[in-house]
């Protein structure tokens, strides 16, 4: 019998490009991020981190969709 262990993916590099510049439904304007994504970064799991990057992609294609982080 083996036993598997979950693959666990580094955590990404912040997706700041140092254009801090909010929008009107306060959404970075540089890395799309929201203002609960860029001040819950630190304290957000990998897993949670690459769900923040996914998400401010998806906002940089114009896509809408909501924050990751409350």
């Amino acid at each position: 019998m083996s036993v598997f262990q979950p693959v666990l993916r580094a955590a990404p590099r912040s997706p700041c490009v140092n254009v801090c510049t909010l929008d009107g439904h306060d959404t970075c304007m540089g890395c799309f991020r929201t203002r609960a994504e860029i001040t819950g970064w630190v304290r957000a799991s990998a897993e949670q981190q690459w769900a923040i990057v996914t998400a401010s992609e998806v906002r940089r294609r114009g896509v809408a969709v909501g924050s990751v982080l409350p």
